[in-house]
């Protein structure tokens, strides 16, 4: 078998493992919440309408996206009053993320 002929199987195995990788892919994410209220977030699958979450004050929340989307949507309101403080978030598959206040008293959230 030539060297070239390796190199093309190389090539094809590689890109069989890549396929088969991105479609195991599911948006499994933890969330952490570390301030002592419960927080209602939204996430959203890659083409999918939104669902709402509450966590509980010190708690974990566990969402799966069964789309195969390999991240996910969040959002984050903070309510003040006359209007709402929004933070938009990218989450990823296998990550866990913590729900923590930032210096305004708004909900944030970081990568764990």
């Amino acid at each position: 078998m030539s060297y070239l002929s390796n190199r093309r199987i190389s090539t094809a195995v590689f890109a069989l493992f890549t396929l088969g990788s991105a479609s195991m892919a599911h948006a499994d994410v933890l969330f952490h919440n570390v301030t002592d209220q419960p927080i209602v977030f939204s996430v959203a699958c890659t083409g999918t309408a939104p669902n709402e979450f509450t966590v509980a004050p010190g708690g974990d929340e566990q969402i799966y996206c069964s789309n195969g989307a390999q991240s996910a949507q969040v959002e984050i309101r903070t309510n003040h009053g006359s209007y709402d403080e929004v933070v938009h978030a990218v989450v990823w598959d296998g990550q866990g993320y913590e729900l923590d206040y930032d210096d305004d008293g708004d909900v944030n959230i970081e990568s764990l």
